[in-house]
């Protein structure tokens, strides 16, 4: 049985994350996995796999047995290679590159298979960061990215001739519909927030302004007959999550106009009330993506160059709003001109949706091509030992 590592964001209740964990799981079945996780108990009560904290000393004996005992590293999506955007978080804009180049090459040391499965690539502000992702993708047995965007900045940072296109792996959940509509017949549209956009062209006042403004131009579209969904997608691990934001939002409108704000605490539970709705903005990526899974008309909010390769992909450019129309105040604008195509971008996504989970699920399919074969590394070192001789 091949002991694989996977590395991700596991343990900090976002959904998003928490899905890509359960994929994983779903398609490398009969594999010893183990997650790298900021919360390994709980990540192990959700998903059943023994789980590890990746930073300082904490549980050093635990990762230095796993390390040396796993047959691989696989980045189970995500985007490990990015430059992160100061202010975000207390990190520096180089620290997670490093530390994923570290990973890489360390497997590459120990003779690990290091595969780069449906990730995401950028931005890439600097040639530091350029520099820091081509090295870490030279290390690597196989590198497929979720996004067509990601493969060209692979390609135009050189280092590796052959990269591979899939979709994101959450396209190839498997998600069996509940029962969701009560035929009331009232709109309902959600809305997905992000806690934390801000950048060049938005703060975060303005960008959770421009949304009560944007819950307040549905309102009165809709004559006042609609239900308004705020869905929380990442919450109880950062002190100012989406709940506070969602708060802030519901607070901060009419008193005419409530909004409802949807925790839940699964995927799957997500999807069914992602389900029940008539549209959604989506800010999160995922909230985007699980909008398409269930076939809801989709407005997506390019907040980030990920959300940017997601609308390409997904058909949806001509709909995609870019953050600095946020900022301007042209977001219910362009919220009006979505709800008039909404069934032309149903339709859209109808069509498109077969497509992106074929191409998740290829890229599963040379993931675990790729791990059922001795590692580059390996071979590399096999062969040097044969030349010795």
């Amino acid at each position: 049985m091949t002991r694989i590592i996977l590395v991700g964001c596991a343990g900090q209740r976002n959904l998003g994350d928490d899905a890509l964990v359960q994929v994983f799981a779903e398609q490398l079945q009969g594999a010893d996995l183990v997650a790298v996780s900021s919360n390994p108990e709980e990540t192990t009560a959700v998903t059943g796999l023994p789980a590890f904290y990746p930073y300082g000393l904490r549980q050093i004996g635990t990762k230095v047995r796993t390390l040396l005992r796993c047959e691989a590293i696989v980045f189970a999506g995500g985007s490990p290679l990015k430059e992160i955007r100061e202010g975000v978080t207390d990190r520096s804009r180089f620290q997670l590159l490093l530390g994923t180049l570290a990973l890489v090459w360390l497997g590459r040391l120990l003779r690990k298979q290091v595969v780069f499965a449906h990730v995401g690539v950028g931005p890439l502000r600097s040639k530091l960061a350029r520099a820091l992702c081509r090295w870490a993708i030279q290390g690597a047995d196989r590198v497929i990215v979720r996004d067509s965007h990601s493969m060209d900045v692979l390609q135009n940072i050189g280092g590796r001739s052959q990269v591979t296109l899939a979709a994101d792996a959450t396209w190839a959940l498997s998600w069996r519909p509940a029962p969701h509509r009560d035929g009331s017949g009232v709109p309902r549209i959600g809305l997905a927030p992000h806690y934390y956009v801000q950048g060049a062209h938005i703060d975060y006042a303005t960008f959770r302004d421009e949304m009560v403004n944007l819950c307040t131009s549905i309102h009165r579209q809709l004559n006042g007959v609609c239900e308004i969904h705020l869905l929380a997608f990442c919450y109880g691990y950062y002190d100012h999550d989406d709940i506070a934001v969602c708060q802030e939002i519901a607070r901060l409108l009419p008193r005419e106009i409530a909004a409802c704000i949807d925790v839940e605490a699964t995927p799957e539970a997500m999807l069914d009330r992602i389900a029940s709705l008539d549209m959604v903005v989506g800010v999160r990526l995922h909230a985007s993506i699980f909008a398409c899974i269930t076939g809801v008309s989709l407005l997506p909010v390019v907040y980030d160059v990920k959300c940017r390769g997601f609308a390409h992909d997904a058909g949806l450019s001509d709909w995609a709003v870019e953050i600095e129309d946020v900022a301007a105040g042209r977001l219910p604008e362009h919220f009006a001109r979505a709800w008039r195509d909404r069934v032309q971008i149903g339709r859209r996504i109808a069509h498109i949706r077969p497509s992106m989970v074929d191409r998740a699920l290829t890229g599963f399919d040379e993931v675990r091509t790729v791990l059922a074969r001795p590692s580059a590394n390996r071979r590399r070192s096999s062969e040097a030992m044969r030349a010795d001789r």
